[in-house]
């Protein structure tokens, strides 16, 4: 029996290959492009035909799912995403990730066995799988999706379960159970972690430092570290891809972070003000299994995390110190 993603893929396929080559069009009206994807895309041919794939790829989702508000919720905010992008590579990126996701070619529970009507093919796998959607539709949180029923194992707020090491639950407020310290750190009650604030200026918790892997010690932490150490403290490091997972909400907007990480951020505004976070990658100290000189990042204005490069790439970093959460099972 096909599953979901081969239907898609084969459904897409076959309606961009019955078309002549100059009968490729985007899925709007270019004479009222608005913005810069929608100019790209009809004036790319590349663009135009991932335009093409993913309307063909979206009109089937919708006659394959259940959950018919929760994708046109995650479709609308994928086009208010992308229509940030600033070049044709990062609008290309935002493409083939959307239509991996709807094809289900992620990893997700494809047919919806076990889920509701294939609806979790739309979330990413490393969130959705194993966890239900929440009555209204949205996207649950890495802390949503842990598993109210599992005992906590020691004081890192983790418990283990048959696939390994997960979050436990957090009972506490939309904000998400984090502390404002009041000294550049909020102090997360669920999992016992204390993280930096990033700050809107040119210091070193500046948001807009990105970092190569070697200068995350080199630089980052040596400058965290050194002396008194940040807001009093020398043990920060760089946190899990478990632990920076917990601070990605995908109720809140974009980015998609709970409040205490994303507040009063205008230029020039210093960690005891304000609380900043990009939208894209921040490194994490987990390394992809298989390809030692790659790492997990993970972005918070995109729900798919990436391995990337230790040699060669630059990203944002965010310092944790306190109790580490517990690794994941086998298999990331």
């Amino acid at each position: 029996m096909r599953t979901l993603a081969t239907n898609v893929r084969l459904a897409a396929l076959t309606a961009v290959l019955l078309m002549p080559a100059h009968a490729l069009a985007a899925s709007f009206d270019c004479a009222k492009a608005q913005n810069l994807r929608e100019r790209l895309v009809c004036s790319k041919p590349q663009l135009t035909k991932l335009d093409d794939e993913l309307n063909a790829a979206y009109r089937f989702a919708k006659t394959s799912r259940g959950n018919q508000q929760h994708l046109k919720d995650s479709q609308r905010q994928w086009l208010e995403e992308v229509n940030r992008c600033a070049d044709e590579a990062c609008i290309a990126k935002m493409y083939h990730e959307r239509i991996a996701l709807l094809e289900g070619s992620d990893g997700a529970d494809e047919e919806g066995e076990g889920g509701d009507d294939g609806e979790q093919a739309a979330l990413p796998a490393q969130e959705g799988a194993g966890a239900g959607v929440p009555s209204d539709g949205t996207a649950p949180s890495a802390r949503e999706q842990m598993d109210p029923e599992e005992k906590p194992v020691g004081n890192a707020g983790s418990a283990q379960t048959a696939s390994g090491w997960r979050l436990v639950v957090s009972s506490s407020t939309a904000e998400g159970g984090f502390i404002d310290n009041g000294d550049g750190t909020i102090s997360d009650k669920e999992t016992g972690l204390m993280w930096e604030k990033k700050s809107n200026n040119r210091s070193v918790n500046g948001m807009g430092s990105k970092y190569t892997w070697s200068a995350l010690t080199t630089e980052f932490l040596n400058s965290l570290n050194s002396g008194s150490g940040f807001a009093g403290y020398t043990d920060w490091r760089i946190p899990s891809i478990e632990e920076l997972d917990t601070l990605r909400n995908y109720r809140t907007g974009w980015p998609h972070v709970y409040p205490a990480f994303n507040s009063a951020c205008v230029p020039g505004c210093a960690v005891t003000t304000c609380s900043c976070t990009q939208p894209d990658y921040y490194w994490s100290t987990t390394t992809f299994q298989g390809w030692p000189q790659d790492a997990w990042g993970v972005p918070f204005g995109r729900v798919n995390t990436d391995h990337l490069n230790k040699e060669h790439d630059s990203n944002y970093a965010r310092a944790v110190r306190s109790g580490a959460l517990a690794p994941a099972g086998p298999g990331r």
